[in-house]
């Protein structure tokens, strides 16, 4: 997986239904996450992801579990992200987490956006907002 460069790994191609099972886990997750705006229990699963913010910000021991959970996730991001080539060179771990917090933020926002009913993005554009983040003001210096 190393050897895929980040646009290819969240390109708007890749996201379509008909591509083969190789996707990689990049895409795979980019396209769960845009097409889980469709799911039936999406208003649902939105409700229960905010009760549970709205819990961990009034209890002081399940705040620094979600806020853990929520940095493994990243982590798992920022791993796979790393080393991948982008312009000549590799993602260099600090990077590689830079851009995932930013696609974490990005995409949650976005998707959360499409639950209320305040944006209508298909997966063409979750790949595309998020392939817009890979530009030297988000990753920052190698």
């Amino acid at each position: 997986m190393a050897g895929v460069g980040l646009p290819a790994a969240i390109s708007a191609s890749s996201m379509r239904r008909n591509v083969p099972i190789r996707r990689s886990r990049i895409r795979r997750s980019i396209w769960r996450l845009s097409n889980s705006c469709d799911d039936p229990d999406a208003l649902r699963h939105l409700s229960f992801e905010i009760s549970l913010q709205d819990l961990a910000l009034r209890d002081p021991e399940l705040a620094p579990r979600l806020a853990a959970s929520v940095r493994a996730h990243e982590e798992r991001l920022a791993a796979l992200l790393a080393g991948r080539p982008h312009h000549g060179t590799a993602l260099t771990p600090r990077q590689a987490q830079r851009l995932a917090t930013a696609l974490r933020a990005l995409l949650v926002g976005l998707s959360q956006g499409v639950v209320l009913g305040l944006a209508a993005a298909p997966g063409d554009y979750f790949a595309a907002t998020a392939r817009a983040l890979i530009a030297p003001d988000v990753l920052g210096p190698a």
